[in-house]
């Protein structure tokens, strides 16, 4: 006969090893995002002029991070100029997206609040009125200001056409905004 907490016992050791596999699965996860801070602080802070650095950091988030489409605009007065493009996607209309204001769009909002804005599904997004991306298929989106020095020189949007809770990567996304920002103002303290 079988002993009454048996069924318990095996129940409680399965669900361990659940929990175990996931731990492992949040640490590899929490792993590769290391790895991938670290490979774009090496390039990107190495970068001695803003083009290079910006082209570098499109480069590497990419390849690391994985966005249907990367954009980087660097602060010009009340403006925001698109100084960095990166997409796997056809047909991009650069116009629509060339320049932005303060509180502008989701780009605007995030540089505005000084913090990051992610919107699941811009579709159903009234902060997100621009046509471009959503024609492109763009569903998810984070943007995150680039902060040096607590002033702000640029906004980094991240496109993805998949649905998906960007928050969750928050501060992964934050850190590698921040390792964007140190390259670019180490590039312009460079040009002075």
């Amino acid at each position: 006969a079988e002993h009454p907490y048996g069924g318990l016992l095996k129940s409680t050791m399965g669900n361990d090893k659940m929990e175990l596999n996931s731990d492992i699965k949040a640490l590899k996860k929490r792993n590769a995002e290391l790895e991938t801070l670290n490979r774009v602080a090496a390039t990107v802070t190495s970068g001695l002029s803003l083009d290079s650095v910006v082209d570098t950091a499109m480069d590497k988030i990419m390849e690391h991070v994985s966005p249907d489409i990367a954009v980087l605009y660097i602060v010009e007065g009340d403006n925001f100029l698109l100084k960095g493009l990166r997409t796997n996607l056809t047909d991009f209309n650069i116009s629509e997206e060339s320049r932005i204001r303060v509180g502008e769009y989701l780009y605007g909002l995030a540089v505005e609040k000084v913090e990051p804005v992610f919107s699941k599904n811009i579709g159903n997004d009234p902060r997100y009125t621009r046509s471009g991306l959503k024609a492109l298929g763009i569903r998810s989106l984070a943007t995150l200001p680039l902060v040096n020095r607590s002033r702000v020189i640029g906004v980094l949007g991240l496109g993805y056409v998949q649905v998906q809770d960007l928050s969750v990567r928050s501060p992964f996304l934050q850190a590698v905004a921040g390792v964007i920002s140190a390259g670019i103002d180490n590039a312009r303290l460079y040009q002075k």
